[in-house]
């Protein structure tokens, strides 16, 4: 067993270490924030896909509603099923 005095800790000699404590600390927070920025781009892409998808989503509601709507656009002449056709004017 150590006694107390000599399980003092030292800072200076902390920051004296050889070259290799340097390079696991670099490696250290390379990795670090190469998991930091995957993180932001894949929370990123995801904002993107549901933003996109939303759009195209609210497209496609403009475009069955345009179809379905007979006041909406009566010069569009529409034959699909639920809706009714209409006449070219």
């Amino acid at each position: 067993m150590l006694s107390a005095g000599t399980a003092s800790f030292k800072i200076t000699s902390v920051l004296r270490g050889g070259p290799i404590r340097w390079l696991i600390l670099g490696g250290a927070l390379l990795i670090a924030a190469i998991a930091i920025g995957a993180t932001v781009m894949a929370g990123n892409f995801r904002e993107r896909a549901l933003h996109n998808s939303e759009r195209e989503l609210e497209n496609t509601v403009l475009l069955l509603a345009l179809q379905c709507d007979p006041a909406a656009s009566p010069q569009l002449k529409t034959t699909s099923v639920g809706c009714p056709a209409r006449k070219s004017i």
